[in-house]
């Protein structure tokens, strides 16, 4: 599934591999969860892309998805790495 592999991801810091499953994802006019975004978000901050962090917030307001603790606490983790 789309989640998984964006998990496995995150955990590799492969943020702009999970970009293109993300895209790959709303194209199939899939609905991504918080737990999905918030991956997304995780991995950019594992890649140091604080930018596309905060772009994915905004991204998740926009869908109507509602951001949850570990949402905001990649984005801050990412600001604070650069």
């Amino acid at each position: 599934s789309y989640s998984a592999a964006i998990s496995s991801c995150e955990k590799a810091g492969n943020w702009s591999v999970m970009l293109l499953l993300l895209e790959d994802m709303l194209r199939e006019t899939l609905r991504p969860n918080v737990v999905t975004l918030s991956a997304c978000v995780a991995c950019c901050e594992k890649g140091r892309e604080w930018r596309r962090a905060l772009d994915l917030l905004r991204r998740m307001e926009r869908m109507q998805v509602s951001a949850n603790g570990v949402s905001y606490n990649s984005a801050i983790s990412a600001c604070e790495r650069g």
